[in-house]
């Protein structure tokens, strides 16, 4: 059984409370980055299950006695196609993290991100 966070755990909203402290929010923007992160989320987990399963098919497929190459083909180009649709969600989620901060929140937004460039899918925990 997967065990539960509590609230504030990192993990969970200590980097947006890290965040909101760094780039010094005020208490709409960071409202706005709250409905930001709970919508980007939601896309990118729904997006990550089905390139989950394309890869199980693949491996699956590969995996045979008898491989059928345009299975595997297909399911690539799928797999493919799912990483650029991941992409465009990120990048349009940074697109629209960046319309709520002024320039000078935009500028330290992008120092978090280059003095984290290894960090899972991001830099800062705000994206």
């Amino acid at each position: 059984m997967q065990q539960m966070r509590k609230p504030g755990a990192r993990g969970m909203n200590f980097g947006a409370r890290a965040c909101q402290q760094q780039l010094k929010l005020d208490d709409r923007q960071s409202e706005q980055m709250a409905k930001l992160r709970k919508t980007h989320f939601e896309l990118m987990a729904a997006e990550r299950r089905e390139l989950t399963t394309l890869n199980r098919e693949l491996r699956t497929e590969s995996l045979k006695s008898s491989p059928d190459r345009r299975v595997i083909q297909r399911l690539s180009e799928r797999i493919g196609r799912k990483h650029a649709e991941l992409a465009r969600l990120k990048s349009r989620h940074i697109t629209e993290v960046g319309s709520i901060l002024s320039p000078s929140q935009r500028n330290e937004m992008q120092k978090m991100i280059e003095s984290r460039p290894m960090r899972g899918n991001c830099g800062a925990k705000c994206l």
